[in-house]
């Protein structure tokens, strides 16, 4: 008898998940610096008891292979009373070795549907020369609203940002 290919195990993360959820960031953010507002300094020297913290607090998605941490996807809500209602899509990477196998696909999924229960807008900034990302989000209903030039800095070169957004609600 062959052996079945065993299926992606799609989760929120919790406490539990915070050493294999910041191992996987400091990979992003290393790998690609340029798509992700975070910075890999600051995220080494970050204490695991926040990394533990914000997995209990927020919404992060995480996409299992056995036990293989393959992506995440994380939303937050804005603290600005005034935008409360709204989330924002804080990051989205899948390991190159699960990449073309609708992993991003899944964990957007996933995590859209855990949103709407707790916020009735999210938004999303991508980085103006990943086209491929803004098509993804453009499928799951976002649509871009505006350009911010030079929104984004990495050591001396600026990079443009697409804003998007998605009524949740």
């Amino acid at each position: 008898m062959g052996s079945a290919k065993k299926l992606p195990e799609i989760r929120r993360m919790r406490a539990a998940d915070a050493r294999c959820y910041r191992a996987l960031l400091i990979e992003a953010l290393i790998v690609h610096p340029d798509c992700f507002a975070g910075d890999y300094n600051f995220e080494i020297t970050r204490p695991l008891s926040e990394v533990e913290t914000e997995l209990e607090r927020g919404t992060t998605i995480g996409v299992w292979f056995g036990d293989v941490l393959g992506g995440i996807a994380s939303a937050v809500r804005c603290d600005n009373f005034k935008r409360r209602h709204c989330g924002t899509v804080r990051n989205l990477y899948v390991r190159e070795k699960f990449r073309h196998m609708g992993v991003a696909s899944l964990l957007l999924q996933e995590l859209l549907r855990f949103a709407t229960s707790e916020m009735r807008k999210l938004e999303v900034q991508v980085p103006l020369k990943y086209e491929n990302t803004v098509r993804l989000f453009e499928r799951f209903g976002f649509r871009l609203c505006g350009l911010l030039p030079g929104s984004l800095q990495i050591g001396s070169e600026e990079l443009d940002i697409w804003m998007m957004t998605r009524p949740l609600r």
